[in-house]
């Protein structure tokens, strides 16, 4: 259920209340719900959430040719509508998100034979993009993280000039200057980067020949010291993963990702964790479901008050990645404190080569993949009815074992008095309270054992209080 079930249910009078915002047997972490599509179809392009709440999309494939344009989407009109385009065909470039608003593009693949080294700043308040400084190398399939203080790191890439490349950068957005600093152990692309709550950055993974093709491959970045540590390898080597820092469990998560099978590569259900201040990865419950091309985001939902961690891993393929016969992958949620995964179906699973990012409030958003399809993802939110209203309804004696009586604060109307098991389920229903009635006694000796919620509910607001059947 959406939070919008609170407004509803304070508007309802009895007549029309249906049903209590407790969780039920149907009941999942979040939903997938299809918004209007881009103005033109897109893969390997990036979908960036910007400062005001609009989401940027750049570049990629649109099903003929590699595209320069560019397009915004209003979530409150669910419009896209074409903005700048930028100065050259870009796919598998990045797009990172800066402290000033302004969205830095770096590198990508023309189609041919050119990684570009350049980047561009597009400024959402004039809707166009300017050059920034160029690269040492082009790259594609490279990574780039927003560190903490705000500067971005560029990591790895594909390179004409150096392969599969250890260079690694810092693009200052303050000073806007890129500054080389210490290399990679080993050059890697198409690998995965995540950063821990310290600040540090974790590598995994990649593609590179010159290491077996994929890659086992970690190491960390420290800001601080300028410096990369290698760590304990993967237990399954992987490029096209996608990883995540869950704050619940102090980790790095890296899910899927493909391998070489020895004659074609194949998706892997693989999942291994990376503890903050650990030196080696652990292997833990693997994916219901092969996944490489994908992208994963951190979550919670709320569950009687209580926030509950999870992850989201929207759909993307269990095959190559190459070729006219991909087989796709639905989304799936991993619940940190039931420790299941659940499937979260989408409508459109058909998306090689997404672009997605996530807003403020948790929601995540899908573009694109074999399509212009759109589609938003909201996390569910179960209130406890005790929420409602900071008023409270007095209940004596509690414990109780045949009755109870019920002090009702001040009500302009009472419609109804309704009790809940904890199920949501109404077990007893007193309509047609008068408003001068104030002290009501109820007769519960029928009930089962349990907690129970009692409902006052008025026209404009609902009062509730919980009691224990002995």
């Amino acid at each position: 259920m959406r939070t919008c079930l609170l407004a509803t249910l304070l508007l309802l009078s009895f007549q029309n209340f249906a049903q209590a915002p407790y969780r039920t047997e149907g009941f999942t972490s979040g939903s997938w719900n299809v918004f209007n599509d881009m103005t033109t179809s897109r893969n390997g392009h990036t979908t960036t959430v910007l400062a005001d709440g609009r989401v940027l999309s750049t570049g990629g494939y649109d099903g003929t040719q590699n595209t320069a344009t560019a397009e915004i989407y209003d979530p409150l009109a669910d419009v896209w509508t074409l903005t700048g385009s930028m100065d050259s065909v870009r796919f598998s470039h990045t797009a990172t998100l800066l402290n000033n608003g302004k969205v830095l593009i770096a590198g990508g693949w023309d189609g041919g034979f050119v990684n570009y080294k350049s980047t561009l700043l597009f400024d959402p308040a004039t809707g166009e993009f300017t050059h920034g400084p160029d690269m040492r190398f082009g790259r594609s399939g490279h990574t780039a993280t927003k560190l903490k203080d705000g500067r971005v790191l560029l990591v790895g890439g594909y390179s004409n000039e150096d392969g599969n490349t250890d260079v690694v950068e810092i693009y200052d957005p303050t000073l806007n200057t890129l500054t080389e600093v210490d290399n990679l152990h080993k050059g890697r692309s198409y690998h995965t980067t995540a950063l821990f709550e310290n600040g540090k950055v974790l590598v995994a993974g990649g593609y590179n020949p010159d290491y077996g093709f994929q890659m086992a491959s970690t190491e960390i970045y420290d800001p601080t010291a300028g410096t990369w540590t290698e760590v304990g390898d993967l237990h399954a080597a992987r490029d096209y993963a996608a990883s995540t820092f869950i704050e619940h469990m102090n980790a790095v998560y890296i899910l899927g990702g493909r391998y070489f099978n020895g004659f074609g590569y194949e998706g892997t259900t693989s999942v291994e964790k990376f503890m903050q201040d650990g030196d080696s990865w652990t292997e833990v419950e693997a994916m219901p479901a092969p996944q490489s091309y994908f992208q994963v985001f951190p979550f919670s939902y709320f569950e009687y008050d209580v926030s509950i961690p999870c992850m989201l891993v929207p759909g993307g393929t269990n095959a190559s990645g190459f070729g006219v016969d991909l087989t796709y992958s639905s989304s799936y949620a991993y619940n940190f404190i039931y420790e299941i995964w659940e499937e979260i179906p989408m409508f459109f699973h058909e998306r090689y080569y997404y672009a997605a990012d996530q807003f403020p409030d948790e929601k995540v958003i899908v573009t694109g993949g074999e399509g212009a399809g759109v589609e938003i993802f909201e996390p569910s939110v179960f209130l406890n009815i005790n929420t409602i209203s900071e008023a409270s309804i007095s209940i004596h004696p509690n414990p109780a074992e045949n009755e109870i009586g019920l002090t009702i604060p001040q009500m302009n109307t009472v419609n109804a008095v309704v009790i809940y098991n904890m199920n949501g389920e109404a077990v007893i229903t007193i309509p047609q309270i008068k408003t001068a009635d104030k002290l009501i006694t109820i007769d519960v000796n029928n009930l089962p054992a349990g907690n129970y919620v009692v409902s006052a509910i008025g026209n404009n607001n609902i009062i509730t209080g919980n009691f224990i059947k002995l």
